[in-house]
């Protein structure tokens, strides 16, 4: 089945969440074709039996996984102009508290999933000669780090630098655009069930005054997700910022990112007149 009209979408983890949000919104927009993908797929179930929508198993740690479900995409549908690089998870847990192996299986996910999907979609939108759109689906934590996720905070500036540099390296005639979008906190999602997953404190930090375990706290509060914002609401404000022409190449989503990074971006420049005299020093002594 080809397609010289419509618009085809991929996205990578639609199992649950925004992933699954966007998959259900693109599933049910005319004029738009989606490929849908997961680990396992028989957990997009969801979305609807037509041929519109192609299910694929895709595992961002695999490579040969990237490659399959891109190639049968393109064999399905003719064509590949949206990919939404959306798989991830988090893990909360002191940096001291995390073993290196779980660090390294979320920065498999992470970072280097998401590096292999974005090249394999500049590959497949540079090869087409029409060009595409890559959406980077970062985090706020990808801006303000957050203690208590210190691997997952790290996984996100990562992936956020990695697409930054991409996105100056690709010919203007490829005709190639970039999106980093950063959710703040969103309801009901296996992040968030993740994160709030119990383990084992590291005995350093069993203080209850130390900054992580109040924030164990806060993700204890009942209500905890009563001002998070919906999936379905934040798909939406994506999909609609997706076909504006003038965007930025990051996007905080949800009042609360935008909060956090603009306070956090005005007390950088604060910082930084502070200092500036001091940064200066060594160009100035160079000069000497």
């Amino acid at each position: 089945m080809s397609t010289t009209d419509s618009l085809v979408w991929l996205i990578t983890g639609c199992s649950t969440g925004l992933g699954a949000a966007l998959a259900s919104h693109i599933s049910k927009s005319p004029g738009h074709l989606l490929i849908a993908t997961a680990r396992n797929p028989s957990t997009l179930g969801s979305l609807p039996n037509s041929p519109n929508t192609l299910t694929l198993p895709l595992d961002v740690s695999s490579p040969a996984s990237i490659g399959s479900a891109f190639s049968t995409g393109l064999a399905h549908f003719g064509r590949i102009d949206y990919v939404i690089n959306n798989a991830g998870y988090g893990i909360f847990a002191e940096a001291e508290g995390n073993g290196e192996a779980e660090a390294r299986e979320l920065f498999e996910t992470n970072f280097w999933g998401s590096a292999n999907v974005a090249l394999q979609a500049v590959k497949v939108f540079r090869e087409s000669g029409r060009g595409g759109m890559l959406i980077q689906i970062s985090s706020l934590l990808g801006r303000v780090a957050g203690g208590g996720q210190t691997y997952y905070s790290a996984s996100k500036f990562a992936i956020e630098g990695f697409i930054e540099a991409l996105s100056k390296e690709v010919h203007p005639k490829w005709n190639i655009r970039f999106l980093i979008a950063e959710p703040g906190a969103i309801k009901s999602t296996a992040f968030n069930r993740n994160i709030l997953a119990e383990r084992k404190i590291h005995s350093a930090y069993s203080d209850p005054e130390c900054p992580t375990n109040r924030t164990r706290e806060w993700l204890a509060k009942p209500n905890l997700e009563e001002d998070f914002t919906p999936a379905d609401e934040m798909a939406r404000t994506l999909l609609e910022a997706v076909g504006k022409e003038q965007i930025p190449l990051r996007l905080p989503l949800g009042q609360d990112c935008w909060e956090a990074i603009y306070k956090d971006f005005s007390e950088g420049v604060e910082t930084l007149k502070e200092c500036r005299t001091l940064s200066e020093e060594p160009s100035m002594r160079a000069e000497i």
